[in-house]
């Protein structure tokens, strides 16, 4: 769980994004909508300590795994060591001394063997995309969160990503952001907007997120 109370964002003397009272649930998919530039990107920096802000972010002190993080934030651009291989990189970030072998079984689902022993820098946008995904299957972390996650990823893997985030949610709070909300409508549970520099949750009902978004955000 993750709860902003009298939470503010600003950049100088302008105020970017704000909200009285807000959660993201434990066991739930949690989707935040808005156009671009409306300060989604910035509100996970905040939430995972990488700006400052005013007000208070509560996380729930439930028991971590001494083998897991608490939290872990995929960004769109996946900042990766490009002159490492992936598994390099999955052994860097994840801090294990595991063999190459225990990560390929967190792995073969997104990357095969072969492309897991190259480097970084011959990857594609969306195999990078695909090492952050084992990252996160590695590490298990209580807290998820997914920037533009779906960007760059092929239908097959976007499919996969689907499956497993509905799978993996109990026990953990789960936050993404994204435009292309039809991969998104049959799995989240509670949906946020950012308006007016004003995170607020709504109901979706049955409806679509392509029909939320126009109600919203129609004349903006």
């Amino acid at each position: 769980m993750i709860r902003l109370k009298n939470f503010k964002k600003k950049y100088k003397e302008k105020e970017i994004i704000s909200c009285d009272d807000v959660t993201f649930e434990e066991n739930k998919i949690s989707f935040i909508m808005a156009p671009n530039g409306t300060g989604k990107t910035t509100l996970l920096k905040c939430i995972f300590n990488l700006e400052g802000y005013e007000g208070t972010i509560i996380e729930d002190e439930a028991d971590v795994d001494a083998n897991s993080l608490s939290k872990i934030v995929l960004w769109d651009d996946s900042p990766f060591y490009t002159n490492l291989t992936g598994f390099a990189n999955l052994r860097v970030f994840s801090g294990k001394t595991k063999k190459d072998e225990e990560i390929l079984r967190s792995s073969l689902k997104y990357l095969d063997e072969d492309t897991l022993k190259r480097k970084v820098k011959n990857y594609s946008y969306g195999q990078k995309k695909k090492l952050g995904l084992i990252l996160t299957d590695i590490m298990k972390p209580r807290i998820i969160a997914m920037d533009e996650i779906t960007n760059g990823l092929d239908y097959d893997s976007i499919l996969l990503l689907k499956k497993h985030l509905a799978t993996i949610k109990s026990g953990k709070t789960i936050i993404i952001t994204g435009h292309q909300l039809p991969i998104y409508d049959d799995i989240i549970d509670n949906l946020f907007v950012i308006k007016d520099r004003k995170i607020c949750q709504v109901e979706k009902g049955n409806k679509r997120l392509e029909e939320v978004y126009h109600e919203v955000f129609s004349g903006d």
